[in-house]
């Protein structure tokens, strides 16, 4: 999800791109639709005959992307056709809550040229391969290893749907993400539901250290958002919490959501087990969520012009993160939280798991 806060509004939109990873201008930058449109399947130890362009860090590749995103934002995408350039200032962005995948694409060497071993066309003249230009390496990728998803504290058998970063012990009332030592005890809590509670969403509860800004108990956020509330004076003394959405939603919905649940500062109380009600899947991990905070910030103050030209000079320092279960009511066409004054489309939320 890419973020773009300007002087009167927050774009957002949905990436979803290709790049070359390796470091050889003559090949083709960019993959197109065929990663969607073509079936991929896991690198195994039967491909250990084939050889392998060595390939560059995420980070460098995601760079070129930037770079054509950047290209785009300055269109004038509002009256396609015309080559009017946008000079408006972007103040901050963001990308969350990414997925990255090395795919490879599969060439054969016939003279001085490489062939798409699918479409058998010619993807690249090479006339430099006898000079090691192109550096091929036998297979040196690990295998697909499998965490069996039963309770390190009680063997019992985890719950979760298959897309979940977090699963659930209803036996022991414990939560656990996957590691590289395998399954990892992860602190929750749970708000309590009332019966007709179908559903509950999980939510990061961030407590971060912010210099630059003013903000620091429950009365400095509803000073900083002009919220229509008479402030008290234990207000004053009550420290505040950030909170976004612990799974992918469409962008827009994403800082809905964020900005009314940091809004309402639910009480989180202790003791509750894991609900018996379905939870809805974990697909947001904390580090991601804390990516989004300044966007949180622009969407809270009112007005934003005093917070735009200091966004930058705003530092966010994460202390501690909790993962919060709220229960949601449903009607017709979407769940519900009142006290967040919140709702959430059924379709928006089925689409929010392809992302």
């Amino acid at each position: 999800m890419s973020f773009l806060c300007k002087a009167n509004r927050t774009e957002q939109r949905i990436i979803d791109a290709t790049a070359l990873a390796a470091d050889y201008s003559k090949f083709p930058h960019s993959l197109g639709v065929r990663p969607q449109a073509v079936p991929l399947r896991f690198v195994t130890p039967e491909l250990r005959p084939h050889l392998f362009l060595s390939h560059q860090p995420f980070k460098t590749v995601f760079s070129w992307i930037e770079k054509k995103l950047l290209s785009v934002e300055r269109m004038n995408i509002a009256n396609p056709g015309t080559s009017h350039i946008s000079r408006e200032k972007v103040y901050h962005r963001a990308y969350i809550g990414e997925t990255t995948s090395l795919i490879y694409l599969p060439v054969f060497i016939r003279g001085n040229a490489l062939y798409d071993a699918i479409t058998k066309k010619r993807v690249a003249s090479v006339p430099d391969m006898e000079s090691g230009a192109l550096s091929f390496q036998k297979l040196r990728a690990g295998q697909i290893s499998f965490i069996p998803t039963l309770c390190p504290g009680c063997g019992w058998e985890l719950q979760g749907e298959k897309d979940s970063l977090v699963l659930f012990c209803r036996n022991c009332d414990t939560a656990w993400k996957a590691s590289g030592n395998g399954l990892e005890n992860l602190d929750f809590a749970v708000i309590p539901g009332k019966k007709d509670s179908p559903l509950y969403f999980p939510f990061w509860r961030m407590k971060v250290r912010i210099a630059g800004v003013s903000l620091k108990s429950y009365a400095d956020l509803i000073r900083f958002a002009n919220l229509p509330k008479a402030i008290q004076k234990s207000w004053e003394e009550q420290e505040i919490h950030f909170w976004s959405s612990a799974f992918k939603i469409r962008p827009e919905l994403f800082q809905r959501t964020a900005k009314s649940a940091t809004n309402a500062q639910l009480m989180v109380g202790a003791g509750q087990g894991v609900p018996r009600a379905r939870v809805f899947p974990v697909t947001l991990l904390a580090e991601e969520a804390l990516q989004g905070l300044k966007i949180t910030l622009v969407n809270l103050a009112v007005p934003k012009r005093k917070i735009l030209p200091l966004i930058d000079e705003i530092t966010i320092t994460p202390q501690e993160s909790l993962l919060v279960l709220v229960p949601f009511s449903k009607n017709t066409h979407e769940y519900v939280q009142k006290e967040m004054r919140l709702s959430l489309n059924i379709n928006a939320l089925k689409y929010g798991r392809n992302i």
